[in-house]
């Protein structure tokens, strides 16, 4: 699961139902993201522009 800002309660409550921690999301800037990895847990961040 790819997450960008998010700034929607129904964005924000369904993403750790899905690993995502709502805080780290709803902090992003604009153009950021992570990425979750469900099975592994693992994360990747980065930067779009």
């Amino acid at each position: 699961m790819v997450c960008c800002k998010l700034n929607a309660p129904d964005g924000l409550r369904t993403g750790p139902k899905l690993g995502a921690a709502p805080e780290a999301v709803a902090a992003l800037p604009v153009g950021s993201f992570i990425s979750y990895h469900r099975l592994s847990g693992g994360t990747l961040a980065g930067k779009l522009f």
